[in-house]
């Protein structure tokens, strides 16, 4: 069977590595434009996967136009966690499992958020700058440790949980946990994996959203990018807010009109943005070039270990699902019945 993996320069695969771990199966790529929400120029992507069993997808939107077009698909795995690149509900209708690698990215993004949190309550957002223009001033720049604070986790999927026991047991913080599905106040299938014993015996209080910003000096959000989410940290969560944020999930969660305003009001005493909701965001970007933020462009998981463990992994998914079994990390499990 024919196996499509997409790629460009702004989203490598490690293509070997995938192919020799993804045997008996023909393995072609399909180099396309970094974008992961609009459709490759001229049907490119349409045309690769015309006659193929699997996708193994890092850029290149996957909407119902595209599943229409490769009737013979059986699976589409996706390169790290978010899949909001991929229309789940039409892979469902057609029969197609879709899987995603949250376990893959995780590290790396776990350890951007222990160092994006240090560096925040560290103010390093301003310290460098200041000392680049030849300034040494050793004054005001201690800041706070994370030991000392009190830490909310927005989502406790397989990257939050992980994150809340780094920041909780190897840093000593004060952790709040947030997650509707580990609550039982809704029936997700997907997020999270961790049920309210694990949550609990790791350490993190579970409280609501509100409680989330009114108590925690910073919060990290790792909640996938879906109608519910987006949106889901605006005016009200920042005013309430006394502290920093860190976003390595979807820009789109955040408010980011209410962001810039809780920034320059002293509300939301820094932010570190991995994720924006527009990427790139404009040469004139507010938030980028403000005082109170530090900005990456979407590098919190991209790791070389990354690069590996996910092509390993996306095989062993892909694999699975060819031969008729259910794979691990299945976004969509009513596919199942």
């Amino acid at each position: 069977m024919r196996v499509v993996v997409t790629h460009s320069d702004s989203h490598p695969v490690a293509l070997d590595r995938f192919r020799d771990s993804l045997s008996g199966h023909e393995v072609s790529a399909a180099e396309l434009p970094p974008g992961r929400m609009t459709p490759a120029p001229g049907g490119a992507l349409h045309d690769a996967a015309a006659d193929a069993a699997a996708l193994f997808c890092r850029p290149g939107l996957v909407d119902a136009a595209l599943l229409d077009a490769a009737p013979d698909l059986r699976v589409v795995a996706v390169h790290g966690s978010g899949t909001d690149h991929v229309d789940v509900d039409a892979a469902t209708a057609r029969g197609v499992v879709v899987t995603h690698n949250p376990e893959a990215v995780a590290p790396g993004v776990v350890e951007y958020v222990a160092g994006a949190s240090v560096a925040l309550l560290r103010d390093w957002p301003a310290v460098p700058n200041r000392t680049a223009a030849g300034a040494w001033e050793k004054g005001g720049a201690a800041g706070g440790e994370v030991a000392e604070r009190t830490v909310g986790v927005l989502g406790l999927g397989e990257i939050g949980f992980r994150v809340a026991r780094l920041l909780g047991d190897g840093f000593g913080a004060t952790v709040l946990g947030c997650d509707p599905a580990v609550t039982g106040e809704t029936d997700h299938p997907v997020y999270p994996r961790h049920d309210r014993a694990e949550v609990g015996a790791a350490g993190v209080e579970l409280v609501s959203r509100a409680a989330l910003f009114e108590r925690a000096d910073l919060v990290t959000l790792h909640v996938p990018l879906t109608p519910e989410t987006r949106g889901l940290v605006g005016a009200d969560e920042l005013a309430a807010l006394d502290g920093h944020l860190v976003n390595t999930a979807r820009g789109p969660v955040v408010d980011e009109d209410a962001l810039l305003a809780a920034l320059n009001e002293g509300t939301v005493r820094g932010a570190a943005l991995d994720v924006r909701a527009a990427e790139p965001p404009p040469a004139d970007d507010p938030l980028a070039s403000h005082r109170r933020t530090f900005v990456t462009p979407h590098v919190a998981g991209p790791t070389e270990g990354y690069l590996r463990r996910a092509a390993e992994r996306g095989a062993a998914k892909v694999q699975a699902a060819l031969a008729g079994e259910r794979p691990d990390y299945v976004v969509n499990p009513d596919v199942y019945g």
